[in-house]
């Protein structure tokens, strides 16, 4: 079977995550993976921001959940 199909078949979709940081290599290979996955229509622009300060992350949720709240979305 070819390798992409395979992937695509035994992958899994993750819910629970482990709170033991990734290490500067595995940070490393995310951001060379994100910058080589293609883009829609080859448009190059994007940006990638690997956060790892808790603190940051902790108020980052806080305030996608109140701008999820206030607008009204019922999946919350």
């Amino acid at each position: 079977m070819n390798e992409t199909i395979k992937t695509i078949f035994e992958r899994a979709s993750i819910r629970a995550y482990s709170s033991e940081p990734l290490t500067e290599s595995e940070l490393e290979t995310l951001a060379k993976c994100a910058l080589a996955a293609p883009t829609a229509r080859n448009i190059q622009t994007r940006r990638f921001y690997f956060i790892t300060n808790k603190v940051l992350i902790n108020e980052i949720e806080r305030e996608v959940v109140n701008i999820i709240y206030a607008s009204g979305d019922e999946l919350m």
